[in-house]
């Protein structure tokens, strides 16, 4: 009580310049992009004093897909570069260089590890033990050099749209498995992911990706929309076994990329009880070359390859 018979009496009291409660700390948008920018590329990134907070780094899992698709983008750039100068035959190689540039290869030494530890027959605590090592031996060797070489011959010069749709799609599976599997490492990269996971970064980082797909998706029936309008009777056999296939290839597509993270993150479970830093990193890999894969198939591979509907199409 600051009363004049009191000893600390002040006949100054010190005025209450906040009448109102003070409003609790909100996170910044800018700053949670740049945090998730910083920590999933090598993009040179400025943050100001205070952007680093708990707050932030909770909204910056909401931009992980984004992220993903600033790699597309960057990543189509690349790809209209070796268009522009008659590349054709080095684009694959280049993207694919451009891509583990732009990651730093973070998710590479991931899938490395991922090749070592889960190739090894052994008890989990092995694997995990050798999944920590900074030597990588011949199963991380020899998968490497398989999967970049599958990756160059995935990526042509015309999936503009297939990239930026694969690297979004791959962050937000990466998500997805955070936040259903179980951490082997309580004090690890996965499980200060996972604590810092926001509430809602499955359903708004699925915004980007869906959108991406619903663009690819349109590209590939627009014709086709014209042909169902038509009506198949005067379509002709072929054209009408195309359109099946078609639909039925969308239907396997869409089952895939909504199992495809439950299924990692079950065989993660399975190889070493639960998921860490190096299998997310594995997980965004392995979801890029899988949507190149399942985008890569299409209804004219097996009118032409299989022999039995190409006899029935010469009918």
């Amino acid at each position: 009580m600051n009363r004049p018979n009191q000893p600390n009496f002040n006949p100054y009291p010190p005025q209450n310049l906040y009448p109102y409660p003070v409003p609790p700390p909100r996170a910044n948008a800018l700053a949670a992009f740049k945090l998730a920018l910083r920590f999933l590329t090598r993009i040179p990134v400025r943050l100001k004093p205070g952007d680093d907070t708990p707050l932030n780094r909770r909204l910056a899992t909401v931009f992980y897909p984004l992220v993903g698709g600033v790699i597309g983008l960057c990543l189509i750039c690349v790809l209209f570069f070796t268009y522009y100068f008659n590349l054709f035959n080095a684009g694959g190689a280049i993207a694919v260089a451009a891509w583990m540039l732009l990651t730093g290869g973070l998710h590479f030494d991931g899938l490395m590890d991922v090749f070592d530890g889960f190739f090894y027959a052994g008890p989990p605590e092995r694997r995990l033990e050798i999944m920590k090592d900074v030597h990588h031996g011949t199963y991380a060797i020899l998968g490497a050099i398989v999967f970049i070489f599958l990756k160059i011959r995935l990526i042509e010069y015309f999936q503009m749209s297939v990239l930026l749709f694969a690297a979004a799609y791959a962050r937000w599976a990466a998500l997805k498995i955070v936040q259903d599997e179980p951490v082997v490492n309580p004090n690890g990269m996965a499980a200060r992911l996972k604590n810092e996971l926001h509430p809602k970064a499955i359903s708004y980082g699925a915004i980007l990706p869906g959108l991406a797909l619903l663009w690819i998706l349109f590209s590939d029936v627009r014709w086709s929309g014209l042909a169902y309008y038509r009506g198949f009777a005067g379509m002709g056999l072929r054209q009408g076994l195309i359109e099946v296939i078609r639909l039925i290839l969308w239907v396997l597509r869409i089952f895939i990329l909504i199992k495809l993270p439950g299924w990692l993150g079950k065989t993660a479970r399975r190889y070493i009880g639960g998921i860490n830093g190096d299998v997310l990193g594995a997980a965004i890999e392995l979801s890029e070359v899988a949507v190149l894969m399942i985008l890569k198939i299409t209804p004219e591979f097996f009118i032409s390859e299989l022999p039995a509907v190409s006899f029935l199409s010469a009918i």
